[in-house]
């Protein structure tokens, strides 16, 4: 099976994507951390799904956790 990056995911298919690789308990449960800052991702705040080798990483949305995530795909601030 071919695999290809998944680019955007509708807010309200969140739920279903993160039950679908295993981590909707998890999250819900406040297990789950942004592996920017630390701090604890809600279901309404994950604004990066990244996998790793044997699990995913989650990104939440505070300004400064999505621009690290911009900075490490080279992608340009579009405010500057």
């Amino acid at each position: 099976m071919e695999t290809r990056p998944l680019k955007l995911v509708l807010a309200e298919d969140i739920e279903k994507l993160l039950d679908a690789i295993g981590l909707l308990e998890a999250v819900r449960s406040g297990e789950v951390r942004c592996v920017r800052c630390g701090r604890i991702v809600a279901a309404d705040d994950v604004s990066r799904i990244e996998a790793t080798k044997s699990s995913y990483d989650l990104t939440c949305g505070a300004d400064s956790c999505i621009e690290l995530s911009r900075r490490s795909e080279g992608v340009a601030d579009a405010n500057r």
